[in-house]
């Protein structure tokens, strides 16, 4: 089934590891590279977070949502290094460590963030295939039409997949992480449609880093995914 939404939003943030971008081309967005920058997280917590939850984090932050806010979280592999740690343990017949353990599930970062914001704010986590980055920010469209008064952070972002996952991931992803400020008070606006018809099973790009680069440059974008191709417009 086709459909379209039209997403107001506020600010975008980007980072990556290394360079992906040559420039940032327009003030809304926020585009970074290097280390993390989480020096504003109270020692003792900062030393807890994982490479994904310092890069996720690193993003949200520079969106600065309010005080209260919705929350849409999105990875499609979650924290690698520390799953894979936990596999490792398993496999190896070692008892888990109960802190790593709640630090792996999906929405650890999610619940870091929401402490260190004192946010009491509703919240999604989700993984939904290589159209995780699509879905997310769809579940935040949602959010925002429900409740137009309270602005959606919207944050996904992917870690390396360690060695071992490669032979089964054709689209192996940098280290990035964006995030949204869903607003309905913006003025730019986002337009997000599927078409069904025109699929792709294995992509070998990320939708998220295509649409970041294409609001850079002020142009449209179209990725084929398992679920149908995604248009993405800003105007």
């Amino acid at each position: 089934m086709s459909f379209a939404f039209s997403i107001p939003i506020q600010c975008v943030a980007f980072w990556s590891e290394e360079p992906l971008f040559l420039d940032n081309y327009v003030q809304f967005i926020n585009i970074a590279h290097g280390a993390p920058d989480v020096a504003f997280v109270e020692p003792m917590t900062r030393r807890r977070l994982g490479r994904l939850a310092r890069a996720l984090i690193h993003c949200a932050a520079r969106v600065a949502p309010p005080r209260e806010h919705r929350m849409v979280f999105a990875s499609r592999h979650g924290d690698c290094e520390r799953t894979q740690g936990l596999m490792k343990e398993v496999a190896e017949g070692v008892s888990l460590s109960p802190a790593s353990f709640s630090l792996s599930v999906h929405n650890a970062t999610a619940g870091q963030w929401s402490l260190m914001k004192g946010n009491q704010g509703p919240c999604s986590a989700l993984a939904a295939g290589p159209d995780t980055f699509a879905m997310g920010l769809l579940e935040a469209a949602m959010a925002a039409e429900q409740a137009p008064d309270q602005a959606v952070l919207y944050a996904f972002g992917e870690d390396e997949l360690p060695q071992v996952h490669h032979p089964f991931v054709k689209d192996l992803p940098p280290r990035h992480a964006t995030a949204f400020l869903v607003d309905a008070k913006a003025s730019c606006r986002l337009e997000l449609s599927l078409n069904p018809e025109r699929r792709n099973p294995e992509p070998a790009t990320q939708l998220s880093i295509e649409m970041v680069r294409a609001l850079a440059e002020g142009r449209d974008v179209s990725w084929c995914g398992p679920r149908g191709t995604w248009s993405l417009h800003a105007s």
